[in-house]
């Protein structure tokens, strides 16, 4: 299943994604996980701690980078239409390009408050809000109808997109250039109406 350059810890980590993407974080149980990286129990504690360890390690790896990408997107430049499609293409591109970990994210982020996925995944969550929040901000000293509602906005277009995600995920969508500028434009026919 896996290569022979993939270490342990990777496997475990690649295994711990695929089994908390399908089935959850809480309903996935530790003897799942070794079973499906053909380890042991010891060799994961070894590695993470525990189950919660391990979470938080998939999810530091795979935020690095997504943060990384999204700060990158969310560079305003003084063209919010611009640097909306640029945001866009970027969720939509790592959501197809990293299906497990995407699908996990949404997952945990509406999981029950006071669930163990919900709480490790919401410092990474607020850290990608407020990436988004600061380029709406930037955006809105240029764009006065948006001035006082930046969290708002934030907060609804994370919620298109996501929903976007979704559908492109459930291959209900094709990503395309025609679906990007469809987004944006009706993003933003609710900004400036």
């Amino acid at each position: 299943m896996y290569g022979l350059s993939m270490d342990n810890r990777e496997k475990i980590m690649q295994c711990a994604l695929e089994l908390f993407s399908d089935k959850g974080y809480e309903g996935t149980g530790i003897q799942e996980i070794t079973c499906a990286a053909g380890i042991t129990k010891p060799t994961l504690y070894y590695y993470f701690g525990n189950k919660e360890g391990l979470l938080k390690a998939i999810l530091e790896y795979h935020f690095s980078d997504f943060a990384e990408k999204l700060e990158h997107a969310a560079a305003y430049n003084g063209d919010t239409v611009n640097t909306i499609t640029q945001l866009s293409r970027m969720f939509l591109t790592v959501a197809k390009e990293k299906a497990l970990f995407y699908r996990m994210y949404l997952s945990m982020s509406s999981s029950s408050v006071n669930t163990t996925s919900f709480l490790c995944i919401t410092p990474f969550c607020e850290q990608l809000i407020g990436i988004v929040e600061t380029f709406f901000l930037k955006a809105a000293q240029d764009n006065g109808n948006m001035k006082g509602h930046e969290k708002e906005i934030t907060m609804s277009y994370l919620g298109m997109i996501n929903s976007y995600v979704l559908l492109l995920l459930n291959n209900k969508l094709e990503l395309s250039e025609a679906l990007i500028y469809r987004i944006v434009h009706l993003f933003l026919h609710g900004i400036y109406s």
